[in-house]
């Protein structure tokens, strides 16, 4: 069975190296943390192997942090507000 869907809680600060590897059915991430956790550069080649469809959904009030911290504003079309 593959991921399809990944909750981030919280506590997370970071996203660490190869965090979505292998998850080429990942088509939700839900970050429930209302700052940015730092990621690894190397996290986030990792969604290249990722379907374009991924969307990824942040509390609606830090829609805006998220699409403008790097590396998450490489997905900015992709980020979408979200009420936990």
């Amino acid at each position: 069975m593959r991921l399809s869907s990944v909750t981030l809680p919280v506590g997370v600060t970071s996203i660490g190296e190869f965090a979505f590897i292998g998850c080429p059915k990942l088509v939700e991430l839900y970050c429930k943390p209302t700052n940015p956790p730092a990621v690894d550069l190397t996290a986030f080649d990792i969604f290249v192997c990722v379907p374009t469809s991924l969307q990824v959904y942040v509390p609606t009030a830090s829609v805006d942090v998220y699409k403008a911290a790097y590396p998450w504003s490489e997905l900015a079309g992709q980020i979408m507000g979200y009420d936990f």
